[in-house]
């Protein structure tokens, strides 16, 4: 029998977009799959949907404590949840490729962990902006890959390498789960090809007039947990490494508020494009 892969969906005020998430799964190649569907604002979405038309056995549908909880505990309690021993997030505003979960599942029987490139798209307009990676060769993706992209990797995750859910902070807990898995597996398999749009709309935090703000916050107190209590990765070395990759964020995004408040109007990821391949390696050290 295939094997069984728990997609984690939180969804909230998600009416918009859930469906096109949804359509994504039902057109999978591989077909053994369930879906934990967190409603965060008290929706019965599996209600909504078969309004819509849509109604699967694999769907299920869960409810966070208490509303707004936000996607990290939503994430944990259908993680809690979930049957499979594979596990795959999906926001509910992203969409897969339809052979996205079976080209992902062949190559993750290496280490337990695989990844594919991620096609950034405008949901305005449905226009690729970019790729999370340009010219990232085929094969694998290590700690180090992750300081030449700035967009959320989506990867799927053996459930022996998850030993510890997402952590509540405000930012990046996705990449750290993704590095924690990292660590456990040593490397991830990787596939150029986009498997899966990240999609970027006004009510991403990315267009928030205080995203700089936020992202910082966000940087500070990760770092200061990592010095606190090492969120979860075992080796004093990795840890290190994490914390240098937090700091180089943090450092690009002090100088893009910076060029903000000097008046520049370009997304962050039009200021990386930008800036000077030395300066951005001088940064690193």
């Amino acid at each position: 029998m295939a094997e069984l892969v728990s997609v984690i969906t939180p969804v909230y005020q998600g009416q918009g977009h859930v469906r096109r998430a949804v359509d994504s799964l039902l057109r999978q190649t591989h077909q053994h799959w369930e879906c934990l569907l967190v409603s965060d604002d008290g929706t019965d979405y599996l209600g909504w949907l078969r309004q819509q038309g849509v109604s699967d056995p694999r769907l299920r549908q869960l409810f966070s404590t208490r509303m707004g909880s936000g996607p990290n505990l939503t994430r944990n309690l259908a993680l809690g949840a979930a049957r499979g021993q594979w596990i795959a997030p999906l926001d509910a505003d992203d969409c897969y490729d339809p052979q996205r979960l079976q080209r992902l599942l062949e190559l993750a029987r290496d280490t337990g962990l695989a990844a594919d490139n991620a096609r950034v798209v405008d949901d305005s307009n449905n226009r690729v902006l970019h790729l999370a990676f340009s010219n990232h060769p085929q094969g694998r993706l290590e700690l180090d890959d992750f300081f030449h992209t700035h967009v959320p990797l989506l990867f799927v995750f053996h459930r022996q390498l998850i030993q510890r859910g997402w952590d509540d902070l405000p930012r990046g807990a996705d990449t750290l789960f993704n590095l924690r898995a990292l660590e456990q597996a040593g490397y991830a398999r990787y596939c150029t090809e986009p498997l899966h749009d990240y999609r970027v709309h006004r009510a991403s935090l990315c267009h928030s007039a205080d995203a700089g703000e936020r992202f910082a916050e966000a940087y500070a107190l990760t770092l200061q947990r990592l010095q606190e209590d090492g969120l979860g990765f075992g080796s004093p070395q990795m840890r290190q490494q994490v914390m240098a990759l937090i700091h180089f964020k943090q450092q690009l995004n002090q100088l893009f508020s910076q060029r903000c408040a000097q008046g520049y109007v370009g997304t962050f990821q039009n200021f990386v494009d930008d800036f000077p391949p030395a300066e951005l390696q001088q940064l690193r050290q």
